[in-house]
């Protein structure tokens, strides 16, 4: 009993008392002595770098391993951690060397529910609905996987949707006889149109006497578009339809403030490795009480029967150093940025003068263009609400751009244009075609670049993009090298 008093009871995992399943002397080893202080001291990791510095270009520097000569405007696709977060990584394992055994019986459980417990709080969901994963798309798989499929049932998705998940949506189709149906979204729209145009889209089926959806999905922010959806108000709609709802967050944490339980979907995916500064390969998966008794992981170590969470405790050879950092994370954004508020003030600025710098320089008035998301970038000018943030208000900080003279554009073109911009220009950034409305409502497919404002990059590196995008719109042989030949430059889409 003494031994087990030192651990915190918010840190106990979900499935008792540790004393049901850890063996008493292993306990009692790992609260005393050495094992007791297993943390990773942030204070100390953050001591060996120079204090607060300037957001851009001295942050970069100071905190991050990025290419110093490289422009990099691509933190959605996969992110950028901290040299702290990854020092506090290789701690965490040198730690669990230590002692493997106790690390892995006696300590991992209450180190990841106090990382579970700090991102619940921070995402606003119940720490008991929180798990942890090593990816959106496998949460995804996940929650598609435990449903009770039928050939014939149907699976609603937004034609934005992320390409993995339309992916997911088609191994349903095949190996179960699942209708995936899509409500068709052409961006620029108001809040008031993409809710109307879901419930329209919904009472249509109805009246028809189709079969309504067993299940819907939808984007918090597009990955492709970077358009933040009105989501807690299309989970609305789609209960008065009785139909459940998984939202794929991937863009959202750490972007703006969220709070899952306002959103009142049945299942929330988020990453951490896009916004919130992790390792790569953390993400968690937020259940509803009401659907955790049908989700199951994709490997289960645990028995159904057993309480909600045993089945997601892991394998036992899996990495948890990613996912135990997700603590020093946390820490680096309150000692080195000071503060999540201060990171979303420079990225929210960062992203309206980039959205401004580009539009300027490529004359985009001239052609009927603007920022994909103005409305979004500039807070004052965003309609509705309803998009789970808990109240607060926030900026889209990955902002659209549409490229002068695209219109008509393919993906190769997209593919062509990213490596010309990182193998001659050393910028890396992600095009895209997609169909958007320019300012008379007329509908293009269009080449546009997708701009990811974090707190190491700066309105110099937008600047940068902006006329190196201006060079290669003057070329007409971008897709040739320097003796005239065709050549192969592309950069596959992630």
């Amino acid at each position: 009993r003494a031994a087990f008093s030192v651990v915190p009871r918010d840190m106990r995992p979900y499935r008792g008392d540790p004393r049901r399943y850890v063996d008493p002397w292993l306990t009692s080893r790992a609260t005393d002595g050495a094992l007791a202080e297993s943390e990773v001291d942030s204070h100390a990791l953050l001591s060996q770098y120079p204090d607060r510095v300037e957001f851009g270009a001295a942050m970069k520097k100071a905190h991050f391993h990025l290419l110093p000569t490289q422009r990099f405007l691509n933190t959605g696709s996969y992110g950028a951690t901290p040299k702290a977060v990854l020092a506090a990584r290789a701690e965490w394992e040198l730690l669990e060397m230590a002692d493997p055994y106790t690390f892995r019986t006696a300590i991992l459980p209450f180190r990841l529910r106090a990382t579970v417990n700090r991102l619940a709080q921070f995402v606003g969901a119940n720490p008991k609905d929180v798990h942890l994963m090593i990816n959106a798309n496998t949460a995804t798989s996940t929650v598609l996987k435990s449903l009770p499929w039928e050939a014939g049932d149907v699976l609603l998705l937004l034609s934005c949707d992320y390409d993995a998940t339309k992916l997911a949506a088609k191994y349903l189709e095949e190996s179960v006889g699942v209708e995936t149906v899509y409500v068709d979204i052409v961006l620029p729209l108001r809040d008031d149109e993409i809710v109307k145009a879901l419930n329209d889209y919904l009472r249509l089926r109805q009246s028809n006497g189709l079969a309504m959806p067993k299940l819907a999905n939808f984007c918090h922010v597009t990955s492709k578009t970077g358009w933040i959806f009105p989501v807690q108000r299309m989970t609305d709609v789609c209960h008065q339809h009785g139909i459940p709802v998984v939202i794929d967050g991937a863009q959202a944490p750490g972007h703006f403030p969220i709070n899952v339980v306002d959103i009142g979907a049945e299942w929330y995916i988020g990453t951490c490795h896009k916004w919130m500064f992790s390792c790569q390969g953390v993400a968690f998966l937020v259940t509803a009480p009401s659907k955790q008794a049908i989700t199951q992981p994709l490997a289960p170590i645990a028995p159904p029967s057993e309480p909600y969470g045993s089945a997601f405790m892991g394998t036992a050879t899996e990495d948890y150093s990613t996912l135990l950092a997700l603590q020093q994370a946390f820490d680096f954004v309150e000692l080195a940025c000071g503060g999540w508020p201060a990171v979303w003030r420079y990225n929210g600025a960062l992203a309206q003068a980039a959205a401004a710098e580009l539009a300027s320089m490529w004359k985009l008035d001239q052609e009927g263009l603007e920022c994909i998301q103005l409305s979004q970038v500039h807070p004052n000018r965003r309609d509705g609400g309803g998009d789970g943030r808990g109240g607060q208000s926030a900026i889209n900080c990955m902002p659209i751009v549409p490229l002068p003279n695209s219109r008509g554009a393919t993906e190769a073109d997209a593919r062509r244009a990213m490596g010309y911009l990182l193998t001659r220009c050393d910028i890396t950034a992600f095009l895209l075609v997609e169909r958007f409305r320019d300012v008379n409502g007329d509908v293009h497919p269009m080449l546009a670049v997708r701009i990811t404002c974090q707190i190491h990059t700066s309105l110099e590196d937008v600047r940068a993009l902006g006329q190196a995008v201006l060079s290669m719109v003057a070329r007409d042989d971008i897709a040739k090298d320097a003796s005239g030949q065709p050549q192969e430059e592309q950069i596959a889409v992630a």
